[in-house]
């Protein structure tokens, strides 16, 4: 039995050609951003923020982000997902990222930036899944 293959997805909202964001098995969001989106705004992270909210209960979650390949986001985007509010509903994020250019940009970001909660990038969606499961135990807020 493989790891994707363990875990079933709860519940699920789309945000058509923006977002969708699933509730797992594990207790854990999955973001996917839509691949026809030019560029992140602050509106799409908002919205975002809101579908944590509902899926979780209001509860502060466990946070996996898939990116792709040429994923942009916005100044302002940026600037707002360091605010509390962005994070209202967040309890960690493990961003997945897929290539070592956005993980150099990735971390050079997270390192300058304080962030209003935990966020660390890795490679795999084992590895992701593994680090936000540990935070869940800790019962980190």
């Amino acid at each position: 039995m493989t790891f994707a293959s363990q875990i079933t997805i709860v519940a699920e909202k789309v945000v058509p050609h923006v977002v969708v964001v699933k509730l797992n098995s594990e207790g854990i969001i999955e973001i996917e951003w839509d691949s026809s989106i030019e560029a992140i705004d602050k509106h799409h992270i908002e919205q975002t923020t809101q579908i944590i909210g509902e899926l979780g209960g209001g509860k502060k979650m466990p946070v996996f982000v898939n990116t792709y390949s040429f994923m942009a986001v916005t100044e302002e985007a940026r600037i707002y997902t360091t605010t509390k509010e962005a994070h209202l509903h967040t309890l960690a994020n493990a961003v997945l990222i897929d290539n070592l250019a956005k993980k150099i940009l990735f971390n050079f970001y997270i390192r300058y930036t304080k962030n209003s909660v935990p966020t660390k990038s890795f490679t795999t969606k084992e590895e992701a899944f593994e680090w936000l499961k540990s935070l869940q135990s800790n019962n980190i807020k």
